[in-house]
């Protein structure tokens, strides 16, 4: 039963009115909820505009300066230690997936991709069985697809990188950037 089905609409018009201390309370009560609304939104955009921020300093400011005069870590007076390290990350999008998939395979990679396959039956089927012929009898819309998990191309790429091979950025979707980290 819906919601509105529940309600009677006749015999709601006709209840009295809540006591005025109680419409009084409802509205003080919205009035503190549009106020929690405007403080959270202001504090989500606050908190992104630090994380930005942070972000700045931990991957360009920071590394940058420690790189300029050839350091890879330091020791503050609070006994921390800022430390720079190389971050990757890799993802293929939908328009790329396809010669990021290529590269994988002519260079030997293809273990990382996976096939996904997704089935849509109509209402009512059931799958009596797990062979391509019946499910596409059945009337069901199969769709297979290569796909590469991103956390495993990450670390393939990060393998590759430290072994030396030349890796097409653009193709796999890879970023390489710097990072700064308390320790």
């Amino acid at each position: 039963m819906t919601r509105t089905a529940e309600i009677d609409f006749v015999a709601d018009a006709t209840k009295p009115i809540a006591a005025p201390d109680t419409l009084r309370a409802i509205t003080e009560t919205g009035k503190r909820m549009l106020k929690g609304l405007a403080v959270v939104a202001d504090l989500e955009e606050r908190l992104k505009t630090a994380k930005a921020a942070l972000r700045e300093i931990q991957e360009t400011q920071l590394p940058d300066l420690m790189e300029s005069v050839g350091l890879s870590e330091i020791r503050l007076d609070t006994g921390q230690i800022i430390k720079v390290e190389r971050i990757i990350s890799a993802s293929l999008t939908e328009a790329k997936r396809p010669d990021g998939i290529k590269w994988l395979q002519d260079h030997g990679h293809g273990g990382v991709v996976k096939m996904e396959t997704t089935v849509s039956l109509p209402k009512g089927k059931t799958i009596p069985g797990t062979l391509l012929h019946k499910l596409e009898a059945l009337g069901a819309e199969v769709v297979v697809k290569e796909t590469v998990h991103h956390s495993t191309l990450k670390a393939l790429v990060k393998e590759l990188f430290d072994s030396g091979v030349e890796v097409p950025l653009d193709t796999l979707g890879v970023y390489v950037g710097r990072r700064a980290t308390v320790k």
